[in-house]
């Protein structure tokens, strides 16, 4: 992390806790996501356009071949195509 730039405030972030339950109401999983708070933007203050992250197929891959080279186990991935 490098320090912001003068007249620039970090946007806030905070995690997401769902919990996850199956037909008879047991706990399946726990799940959570972290989120910005995007609704603390000022438009032309924080930022002059919006970012949407995007994550290539390829990627996915190398990052796969990468865990596997180094032996660490992939338990779960999630991609929306």
């Amino acid at each position: 992390m490098g320090d912001l730039p003068r007249g620039v405030r970090a946007i806030g972030t905070k995690f997401v806790f769902k919990l996850k339950k199956l037909p008879s109401g047991d706990i399946d999983k726990y799940k959570t996501r972290l989120v910005a708070k995007g609704f603390l933007q000022s438009f032309g203050v924080d930022h002059g356009d919006t970012f949407s992250p995007v994550f290539q197929i390829v990627s996915l891959r190398c990052l796969l071949v990468i865990g596997v080279k180094l032996g660490i186990p992939v338990l779960h991935v999630d991609v929306k195509i």
